[in-house]
C-alpha cells in the first residue's frame, strides 16, 4: 500500500492535523449519546433475552457466554428507553475498572439491552463510525479523555455531558473511510488468527478426551483401545477402570511443580502477570519486560495454571511459547507452573491441566477468604492420576504438537499486527500517513 505524508498542519485540540481537516466535538457528529439502563432488571433462569455489562465487552465486540438473561417484558420495556443499540453504533466502557479501554462498534444481527456502565454513540451520516472508534482508542484521544474527561480515583467513570465535549477531528468522509479500512484489515486478520487458535485448541482438547478420558487411544493395528476390546481394570486409588498396562501415581510425583529454573535477582526478564492471561487460550498474547524479584520461572514448553478464584474457573491456562531457547521467564505468584517429570510430553500435560477432573479438584480444593481463594500446592502431592504409558504419551505429543506450533506461530503473527497497528495508529489519525485513493 502506498503511503503519501502530508506536510501542511494546524494545531489543534486534538493535536497536529492537516490544515483541510475540521474539528468538532463528539456531540456535534453524533444524533445520539446516551447510555444504557440505570437499573438493572431481575435476573430470570428462564429468560431469553440478553442485558450486557462492560464485563462482557470485548475488544472487537461482546462474548455473551456469561450475560445475564431477563425476561421479554423487561427487555421491551428497556428497548423502548433506548437502552438497545443498534447496528453501527460506538459502544464505549465508560464507568469502572475498564473506562474507556473498550470501544468498538456494535455488528451484531441479535437486538440487545445495556447497562449504564456502556455509552452508545450514534454518528450523523458522512461520519465512519469504525473511523472514530480507533479515532478514540488512539494515545492522544485516550490521554486527553483521561486527563480532562475521567472522574472518580476509586471508580473511574466518564459521564455523559463530559464525554459529549470531546473534540475529534473531521477529515474528508472518503478519508475517514480509507484510514478505517486500514485497521479493519489489520484487526480483521488478528481475529482470524484467533478464531484459527481456538479452532486448534479445540481439535487437541477433542483428541485429548478421546485418549485419555474415553480411553480411546490407537492401538498398534490403529483401532480404537476400549470399543475394540481393549482390557480395563479397576484401579481403587482412582475408583474407576483404566486401560492395563496404566498406572495411578500422584500427580507431583510425575509431574513438576514449579520446577527450579535459574534465574538471578534483578535480571531484567519477561513477566507474565493474571491479566496477560485470556480465559481459555492457550497462547500467552501479552507480556512485559520486569527485574526479577520473586515469582515462578518458567521456560517454554511449561504450562501456566491460574491458581487464584475467578482466574481458575474462567479457564486462565496457558502453554509457555513465546520465550528464546533457553530464556528463562517469571510470573504472577498466583501461577503455579507445570513441567515435564515422568511425563514427557507437554502437550499432554497442559491439556491434563485444563481437563474437568484437574481443575474440579483444584476449585474444591481452594483456602483462603471469600474472593481471595487459592489452590495449595500440596493438593497436588495427593492427586492421584492415570498415567499412560510411554509410548501412548510420546504418540499423542506427535499428533497435537504440530497444532500448537502453528497455534504458537499465529500468536507471534498477532502481536506483530498489534504493533503494526499501533504504531499507525496515531500516524494516520493525526494525518501524519495519508491513504491515497485508489486509481483504478
Amino acid at each position: 500500500m502506498k503511503m503519501i505524508a502530508e506536510t501542511e498542519f494546524k494545531q489543534t485540540e486534538v493535536g497536529s492535523i492537516p490544515v483541510d481537516w475540521e474539528v468538532g466535538s463528539l456531540e456535534e457528529i453524533s444524533e445520539e449519546v446516551t447510555d444504557g439502563s440505570h437499573f438493572s432488571p431481575e435476573e430470570s433462569s428462564e429468560g431469553d433475552k440478553i442485558i450486557a455489562t462492560v464485563k462482557d465487552m470485548r475488544y472487537n465486540g461482546f462474548s455473551f457466554e456469561r450475560s445475564k438473561r431477563i425476561r421479554s417484558q423487561d427487555f421491551d420495556r428497556l428497548v423502548k428507553d433506548g437502552c438497545s443499540p443498534r447496528r453501527g453504533d460506538i459502544l464505549i466502557s465508560k464507568d469502572g475498572a475498564n473506562c474507556l479501554d473498550l470501544i468498538f462498534v456494535y455488528a451484531h444481527e441479535e437486538k440487545i439491552v445495556v447497562l449504564s456502565s456502556i455509552a452508545i454513540v450514534r454518528l450523523k451520516p458522512g461520519f465512519d463510525p469504525l473511523f472514530y472508534r480507533y479515532f478514540l482508542l488512539s494515545p492522544i484521544a485516550q490521554e486527553m479523555m483521561r486527563e480532562g474527561y475521567v472522574t472518580g480515583s476509586a471508580i473511574p467513570r466518564v459521564v455523559l455531558k463530559d464525554l459529549k465535549r470531546v473534540p475529534v477531528p473531521m477529515p474528508p468522509f472518503e478519508a475517514q473511510e480509507r484510514i478505517a479500512k486500514v485497521f479493519q484489515a489489520l484487526d480483521a486478520k488478528i481475529e482470524l488468527n484467533r478464531r484459527m487458535d481456538k479452532a486448534l485448541e479445540e481439535i487437541g482438547k477433542a483428541v485429548f478426551k478421546h485418549w485419555f478420558i474415553d480411553f480411546e487411544f490407537p492401538t498398534e493395528e490403529g483401532k480404537p483401545y476400549k470399543s475394540s476390546g481393549g482390557e480395563m481394570v479397576y484401579n481403587k486409588e482412582l475408583g474407576k477402570e483404566i486401560p492395563k498396562g496404566w498406572e495411578a501415581r500422584f500427580f507431583s510425583e510425575v509431574i513438576a511443580v514449579n520446577p527450579n529454573r535459574e534465574l538471578p535477582a534483578r535480571k531484567l526478564s519477561k513477566k507474565v502477570g493474571m491479566a496477560d492471561l485470556k480465559p481459555w487460550q492457550a497462547s500467552i498474547p501479552d507480556w512485559s519486560s520486569e527485574e526479577y524479584k520473586s515469582g515462578p520461572r518458567f521456560r517454554n514448553g511449561d504450562t501456566l495454571f491460574a491458581r487464584i478464584t475467578p482466574s481458575l474457573e474462567h479457564g486462565k491456562t496457558a502453554l509457555v511459547s513465546f520465550l528464546n531457547d533457553d530464556e528463562v521467564g517469571f510470573g504472577s505468584t498466583e501461577f503455579i507452573v507445570f513441567a515435564k517429570k515422568v511425563v514427557s510430553s507437554k502437550v499432554y500435560i497442559f491439556h491434563l491441566a485444563r481437563s474437568p477432573e484437574i481443575r474440579t479438584i483444584a476449585i474444591n480444593a481452594m483456602t483462603g477468604s471469600s474472593g481471595r481463594q487459592r489452590v495449595p500446592n500440596e493438593v497436588l502431592d495427593f492427586l492421584p492420576i492415570a498415567v499412560p504409558p510411554a509410548s501412548v504419551e510420546d504418540q499423542f505429543e506427535r499428533t497435537c504438537s504440530p497444532l500448537f506450533e502453528r497455534i504458537s506461530i499465529n500468536s507471534k503473527n498477532a502481536k506483530i499486527l498489534s504493533k503494526i497497528r499501533d504504531s499507525l495508529l496515531p500516524k494516520l489519525m493525526s494525518g501524519k500517513i495519508r491513504v491515497p485513493v485508489e486509481v483504478r
